[in-house]
């Protein structure tokens, strides 16, 4: 077999436990372990916000972005998530050459287990604005359906 037909066969044989440096000891104990499919991404997406062309850049399982307005979009899954209590990290980058010149906050939550929100904003004084930032990223951890 191939280097490319053996890792095709891990990716899509469900469950594949890689083990780590400690191997099979003599007692029959693996050492530590992780799951390779429970340990990837189901989905990522990087959008440009800020511009006027409002597009996804780059995406895996990511459908469609929608810029829903001001510092505010919905991310649409293509291959749901298996329910809706996966996680999402989530982040934006602002280089500062125009608008307020501070650096974007973001948060990022659950719509079901086809789609996501990401608001972006900032805030000082005191004061909370939604803000489009240059870019906008997130990423999908958990089961599929």
């Amino acid at each position: 077999m191939s280097k490319a037909s053996d890792l095709a066969r891990l990716i899509t044989s469900g469950s594949t436990a890689i083990h780590g440096e400690a191997g099979v000891t003599s007692s029959g104990s693996t050492g530590a372990t992780t799951n390779l499919q429970q340990g990837l991404a189901k989905a990522h997406g990087y959008a440009q916000q800020r511009t006027s062309t409002v597009e996804l850049k780059d995406s895996f399982n990511i459908s469609s972005w929608v810029d829903d307005t001001t510092g505010r979009s919905t991310w649409n899954i293509n291959a749901d998530m298996g329910n809706t209590t996966y996680t999402i990290t989530s982040g934006n980058s602002y280089d500062g050459t125009s608008g307020s010149g501070q650096a974007g906050q973001n948060e990022a939550w659950v719509v079901d287990a086809g789609s996501l929100k990401v608001d972006t904003h900032f805030g000082g004084s005191g004061s909370f604005a939604y803000y489009d930032c240059d870019y906008v990223y997130a990423a999908v951890h958990g089961d599929l359906a």
